[in-house]
């Protein structure tokens, strides 16, 4: 599997590798490598910054883990992982679309009208 990153280049693209949708084939793409017992390899051209982002997505979609956790747990696998403000951001988007969806909109401390 491979990605024209060319397009998630930031800060001049929207964030849209924080979709669902895209969270959802990364998932699909290793769970099933996984399944078959084969290793899955997460490379990107510097190996900084794209990798631990696929890295954290799938750890954060599967698991349900928090920014803090992934961060923490990909941050012991690889000390000199480089991550900008934007991507951190990215990231805690993505852990509000994760929490909002398996808790509701009220986990998120948000008020919700009730009729």
């Amino acid at each position: 599997m491979s990605f024209a990153w060319d397009q998630f280049d930031l800060p001049q693209q929207p964030l849209h590798f924080t979709s669902k949708a895209f969270r959802t084939q990364i998932v699909t793409f290793i769970d099933e490598a996984l399944v078959k017992c084969r290793s899955v390899m997460i490379v990107s051209k510097t190996n900084q910054n794209r990798s631990i982002l696929v890295a954290a997505l799938y750890l954060m979609t599967k698991y349900k883990w928090t920014v803090s956790k992934t961060l923490e747990y990909l941050s012991c696998r690889k000390p000199d992982m480089l991550l900008t403000n934007d991507h951190i951001t990215a990231l805690k988007n993505v852990e509000k679309q994760i929490i909002s969806f398996q808790y509701g909109v009220e986990a998120l401390g948000l008020k919700v009208d009730k009729p």
